[in-house]
């Protein structure tokens, strides 16, 4: 499946749409399983709202396809929990990103993400991502007083300046 394949066939069934979805060109299935390679990514924490755009994006494409990807009907995945684990400080040039969707229930998912160097193999990352599965005519219900029919445009103009604040420089004290 390519990325086209996966977008007219995949991503018109997620409740998740631009710009809050990141898909890289050169995603590859296999069953429930996607792998994408990634050049020149900056894992500075500047770019961590991206990386985790990106890991919950692959994430429900991988969980989609375990669910069942005949059904032709819009799902939304809302994400409960995520956890990720650094475990290396080596500074990749290429990475490659794989993901693996298990069903717990019905409306519970998970997906399980390995970010690997591409040249050492070494693994940098390890994330988990918790989901509920919630089908559109109980999304509507539950949300109706948020849902709106206006496209998202200008996202990035509401939301609130942020910054992130390195902590190692600072001293804890503890009594």
């Amino acid at each position: 499946m390519t990325t086209t394949d996966i977008m007219e066939n995949i991503i018109p069934y997620l409740g998740e749409a631009a710009p809050y979805i990141s898909i890289p060109e050169n995603c590859i299935f296999r069953n429930h399983k996607i792998e994408t390679e990634i050049s020149e990514w900056n894992f500075e924490n500047e770019n961590y709202a991206q990386l985790i755009k990106l890991l919950f994006s692959l994430g429900s494409l991988s969980l989609y396809k375990a669910l069942n990807d005949e059904s032709k009907e819009k799902i939304y995945f809302l994400g409960e929990k995520i956890r990720i684990r650094k475990l290396s400080y080596d500074e990749p040039k290429s990475v490659i990103i794989a993901s693996e969707s298990i069903l717990e229930s019905d409306r519970k998912g998970k997906s399980h993400i390995h970010i690997r160097d591409n040249y050492s193999k070494e693994l940098l990352y390890s994330a988990e991502l918790d989901y509920y599965i919630i089908t559109r005519e109980a999304f509507e219900l539950f949300y109706k007083d948020l849902l709106s029919t206006v496209p998202v445009e200008y996202h990035d103009k509401n939301l609130p300046e942020s910054k992130i604040i390195n902590t190692e420089s600072l001293i804890i004290l503890r009594f």
